[in-house]
């Protein structure tokens, strides 16, 4: 392998990874849970929403931004679990996730 190559191959590696929305220290204490663990706790419905990866490059990365997208989202609306309802790929990237934010006094 050239040098040539191989810093080809780290710079698309770097542009891959560098286009992930970061987590926010509030949004990684978020949870993800599912229908049956929020029915069973005391948690308040606060709404639905929407989120929908913005670059088509680079599968894992556009996966891992909606992911963390929920999690920031649910942080802004006042949240501290989220239910997924739908997470899906349209084969070429792009991903997009409708879930549902909660607010629960005990999100052990």
């Amino acid at each position: 392998m050239t040098y040539r190559n191989f810093c080809l191959i780290a710079f698309t590696c770097w542009l891959v990874t560098a286009c992930v929305t970061p987590l926010t220290p509030k949004a990684k204490s978020v949870k993800e849970m599912r229908t049956d663990w929020v029915s069973q706790n005391d948690c308040e419905f606060l709404t639905k929403e929407l989120v929908e990866s913005g670059w088509k490059f680079g599968a894992s990365g556009n996966y891992k931004q909606v992911r963390n997208e929920m999690r920031i989202k649910t942080t802004e609306l006042g949240g501290d679990v989220f239910v997924v309802d739908n997470l899906s790929g349209d084969g070429a990237g792009h991903y997009s996730a409708t879930f549902a934010v909660y607010k629960c006094s005990s999100n052990n």
